[in-house]
């Protein structure tokens, strides 16, 4: 009879421990845009998502080029970049082989970089988004 009631004892302290955690509100990141080119002039970010530990890089120069690493190659290009709105041009790489697989992953990048089309901050986070709701997210290293 003891077991039953220690059995039973343990399962609502359970489900009172999981009700209290699911009660918890979920924290809403701030959600910045970027106004001017010049917020990121100067700047360097890696990207964590969605190609994170590819050691893929996006930075801002003072020239309004970006410029970086695809995880095989170096790229810079133009880019513009008002009130939240980021327009890339034409993108140029370095020619290195490497594998398959890295040249595979540098298109996919390349691609949502030039498609996307807005750009801001979720917390210290950097976004670029595409209008097919792809991200890409950088942390800021420099």
């Amino acid at each position: 009879m003891g077991k039953k009631w220690m059995i039973i004892m343990v399962l609502l302290f359970s489900l009172c421990s999981i009700r209290s955690i699911a009660a918890e509100p979920v924290k809403e990141v701030e959600k910045t845009v970027v106004l001017s080119y010049q917020e990121l002039l100067g700047r360097e970010y890696k990207m964590i998502s969605p190609f994170g530990g590819n050691k893929i890089t996006l930075g801002f120069d003072i020239r309004n080029r970006i410029y970086g690493y695809t995880g095989l190659n170096r790229f810079w290009g133009q880019a513009q970049l008002e009130n939240g709105k980021l327009k890339v041009g034409e993108v140029f790489t370095t020619e290195h082989k490497g594998v398959q697989e890295q040249r595979i992953l540098q298109v996919k990048y390349l691609t949502l970089l030039k498609d996307s089309d807005s750009i801001y901050f979720e917390g210290e986070n950097l976004v670029l988004s595409t209008p097919f709701q792809e991200k890409l997210i950088f942390q800021r290293i420099k």
